[in-house]
């Protein structure tokens, strides 16, 4: 019975302590880069409004608070993915705009090429 008691205690402390040990805003920032990696291909710009939002709290949160170094610089990691994710959209997005321009740019090319060439003969 002791050693069950022991193991129990050394159990609930561990746990205790593991999650002592991250602040808020790391288990928040990870879970929300986490939720971003799983959606990201169905987000509409209202879905990343709010992340933005979401993100700008959770970085504030962290920065009214000191921590360590390895707390520093996984706080930094998972806001390194998030803002991989949104950049990866933002070019992706661009991508798309730049396509659409090409399309339309060359039909006008086109028609405005059409207008001289009739003119040289």
């Amino acid at each position: 019975m002791k050693k069950l008691f022991l193991f129990l205690s050394i159990l609930i402390s561990t746990t205790f302590i593991a999650c002592y040990n991250a602040p808020a805003a790391i288990i928040g920032i990870k879970k929300l880069a986490d939720v971003i990696e799983q959606n990201k291909d169905s987000y509409i710009e209202e879905d990343w409004e709010k992340i933005s939002e979401e993100f700008a709290k959770l970085e504030e949160e962290f920065n009214q608070q000191e921590h360590t170094k390895e707390e520093i610089r996984e706080f930094n990691r998972q806001k390194g993915r998030i803002m991989g994710y949104m950049a990866k959209k933002a070019i992706n997005e661009f991508g798309k705009e730049l396509e659409e321009f090409t399309d339309e740019f060359e039909g006008g090319l086109e028609g405005f090429l059409e207008v001289f060439k009739g003119l040289a003969e």
